[in-house]
């Protein structure tokens, strides 16, 4: 594909720019009542946009701690954790076990173990 000339560049260029400068009129509904109606009525819905933002807070921090809780509790051992842990005793018959068969292992063929 070719590149454009500087004439059509700048033809586009201009073009672009007066799309960007266009508008379209906005739509305005009619609203019935005094300016003072309008007003309590707006005042209205900005309480309640308040008394749901603050319900929002008190909703994410309950789920923040909500969630610390259940971290915590996924690290922590359970009684049965503890019960299925190997013990000091294990692990010390596991290590003479393992130093039987390397003394096994290490002997020549036709040597008794002494």
């Amino acid at each position: 594909m070719s590149q454009p000339t500087r004439e059509e560049f700048n033809n586009h260029e201009t073009r672009i720019k007066k799309l960007e400068q266009q508008t379209e009129p906005i739509p305005v509904a009619h609203v019935a009542g005094t300016p003072e109606d309008i007003l309590k009525k707006l005042n209205a819905i900005d309480k309640k946009l308040d008394r749901i933002d603050t319900k929002q807070d008190e909703h994410a921090t309950g789920l923040l701690a909500h969630s610390r809780v259940v971290e915590v509790k996924g690290t922590m051992a359970t009684k049965d954790d503890l019960t299925a842990m190997a013990t000091k005793d294990d692990i010390a018959s596991i290590k003479a076990t393992q130093d039987q068969i390397l003394m096994l292992l290490q002997q020549k063929p036709g040597q008794e173990q002494s």
